[in-house]
């Protein structure tokens, strides 16, 4: 599956100079009460990274009011604090967006969520958004050559992360299932991004509690819909870090990854 991933997304191009923009955004009480309910809010809180090239990029932002014709393949966020300290004590957070590289199809991002207060750094999200066709909305094709020339001189040159190996054999079943309500779907009717993140931790949990994750990585693979039954699995690394798989029909849909 991490291969697949990678040869999906083409190295990123080297930049020349970086653009950075940041909001401000409040917590209220519920958003850090579990560390599932920060994670949730912290994935939440990124997609301001689309607003960098919709308001540097004029040819990106026609074809994205035009096409809609970008999806999210990966999101994902690292603590740096735990959300214990974070909750009842951060009434506020400023987002600054980056782009971190561009490739002919895709292009990645990464926002620094801090206290507005103190600018104590809280965590970190990164993500990419892939540029696929508008019939099958699946298929991975290039961006103009107008698109890549507005995009690639905003990319700060940040790798991606290297991807969690997982031994074949380390795959088992969990006792977890449910099915998806329509307050889990978004405006386009499937899962939102962010509902991803509940989901898998209540499989993780089911697994058996492991406390926090220091960072939580979702891979897209694809849609679910109201009334569909998910199912998980789950696989653990050398390392300790852990892989659910949520999957409709037997088919995964996502894989979240979670490091300890």
């Amino acid at each position: 599956m991490a291969r697949a991933l990678r040869a999906l997304l083409r190295p990123a191009a080297r930049p020349r100079r970086r653009h950075q923009s940041s909001i401000t955004s409040c917590v209220a009480w519920g958003d850090t009460s579990t560390w599932w309910d920060w994670s949730a809010r912290c994935l939440t809180l990124s997609a301001e990274a689309a607003g960098l090239p919709m308001n540097n990029c004029p040819n990106f932002r026609e074809v994205w009011d035009r096409e809609n014709s970008f999806v999210t393949r990966v999101h994902g966020v690292a603590f740096a604090t735990p959300h214990d300290a974070v909750h009842m004590r951060v009434p506020a957070v400023s987002v600054a967006p980056r782009l971190a590289r561009v490739s002919r199809r895709s292009f990645g991002w990464r926002c620094d969520l801090r206290d507005a207060a103190s600018d104590e750094l809280l965590a970190t999200t990164h993500g990419t958004f892939v540029h696929v066709d508008t019939e099958t909305y699946a298929r991975a094709v290039e961006m103009s050559d107008a698109m890549l020339a507005e995009l690639r001189p905003l990319a700060t040159g940040e790798d991606r992360a290297d991807a969690l190996e997982f031994p074949d054999g380390a795959w088992a079943p969990v006792d977890w299932t449910t099915v998806v309500r329509g307050s889990d779907a978004d405006d386009f009717g499937h899962v939102n991004n962010a509902k991803w993140a509940y989901l898998a931790a209540d499989a993780l949990r089911a697994a058996g509690d492991r406390g926090p994750p220091a960072s939580v990585d979702v891979a897209y693979l694809r849609p679910a819909v109201p009334g569909d039954a998910l199912a998980a699995t789950m696989a653990e690394s050398d390392c300790g870090a852990a892989r659910v798989a949520l999957e409709v029909g037997g088919a995964t849909a996502v894989a979240v990854d979670f490091t300890f």
